[in-house]
């Protein structure tokens, strides 16, 4: 069992049955995610919900607070399990639609499958008529992969197949991308300047005879070259028979441009 903010996310039981023959006898909820007719049929429901329990994965998303189920999502592999390639397949009672749990969802779906099952990719199909489903799957980050022009039917005219898909290295770089624009554009700045600077280098030059220890670490205050031969505050190490000071280069916002 899962849980996100307002949803707990888990195993059919048998007691879902019922709600499954109810959400399948919703109209808008078969328009969105079959590409067959649409017609009242218990036997088709039952085979429908037949092979949704055979998936990677498949649970029932549960509302918290009222404790009854709102929906499901899950992850098919028509491409077989070595190509780490799984389908995406989501769908809420219309009663819930345009209250944010799509996203929350997804968002929890796209992180268990990358993190959790070590997918490569997640796929899905939208049709074109769908506007809003389009807008949410390009906000949380699925790219446009192609088109089948007039690929499905759907209330009188033929409409487009939208082919989406969503990389693991993408999410990545998208969870990176947001921690550090959470943190603000300093913060930000910071990060990049230590994660440069985070390397230890040593170099030695010859001066007046004197063997020079230079060190470049990472500092996040002042901006101005630090130390002095003078300055008691400075570490020191010994060279043949002298002291010699370690002058410590460090940048901030102003000096590093």
């Amino acid at each position: 069992m899962f849980e996100t903010n307002r949803l707990i996310l888990r195993r059919y039981r048998p007691t879902d049955e019922e709600f499954f023959l109810g959400l399948f006898d919703e109209y808008p909820v078969l328009l969105g995610i079959t590409l067959d007719y649409i017609t009242p049929n218990q036997d088709a429901y039952k085979t429908r919900l037949e092979y949704m329990k055979r998936c990677l994965l498949f649970v029932v998303v549960e509302d918290k607070a009222t404790k009854t189920a709102i929906g499901f999502t899950l992850l098919n592999q028509t491409s077989g399990t070595l190509n780490r390639d799984a389908e995406v397949g989501i769908a809420l009672t219309q009663g819930r639609w345009g209250q944010g749990y799509g996203t929350e969802i997804l968002n929890w779906l796209i992180g268990y499958s990358f993190e959790g099952l070590s997918l490569n990719r997640l796929s899905l199909t939208v049709w074109s008529s769908n506007t809003s489903a389009i807008r949410l799957y390009e906000r949380i980050g699925f790219k446009h992969e192609g088109r089948i022009r007039e690929g499905a039917w759907k209330e009188g005219r033929f409409v487009d197949k939208v082919l989406m898909g969503l990389l693991a290295r993408e999410y990545r770089e998208r969870q990176v991308k947001e921690a550090r624009e959470s943190d603000g554009p300093e913060n930000t700045f910071l990060y990049e300047k230590n994660r440069l600077l985070k390397t230890v280098v040593f170099v030695k030059r010859k001066l007046r005879n004197v063997d020079y220890a230079v060190r470049i670490v990472p500092h996040l205050h002042c901006g101005r070259l630090m130390g002095s031969d003078d300055d008691p505050s400075v570490p020191r190490t010994y060279s043949g028979n002298r002291i010699v000071a370690h002058h410590f280069a460090s940048w901030d916002t102003d000096a590093a441009h």
